[in-house]
């Protein structure tokens, strides 16, 4: 979730080399940096993403939960964002009309 977001925000991977050995390198040793035109608060989100060890990363429910997460997504009332919001579509029947 952590190389996604950051790629999405970017347009850049967070720890790109020229090689597979390399990536793994800068995966390992490699500071963060972010662009002078990410908000303190998605600087906040990706930091929490991307950290190293994963006992101690963020899990896809605390990211979801994070305060920048719902100021961009969580509407006026703060509310969660796995809350439904919108009516799934029907799903039918993949052999009807076969």
């Amino acid at each position: 979730m952590g190389v996604m977001s950051y790629e999405l925000l970017t347009g850049k991977a967070p720890f790109a080399a020229s090689s597979a050995a390399k990536i793994i390198d800068a995966i390992r040793t490699r500071d963060l940096k972010f662009p002078s035109h990410l908000s303190p608060g998605a600087r906040d989100f990706l930091a929490a993403a991307l950290v190293r060890d994963p006992e101690k990363r963020a899990s896809a429910e605390q990211l979801l939960q994070h305060p920048w997460v719902l100021a961009c997504c969580g509407g006026a009332g703060g509310g969660s964002i796995s809350s439904p919001r919108v009516a799934a579509a029907p799903r039918t029947d993949p052999g009807a009309g076969i």
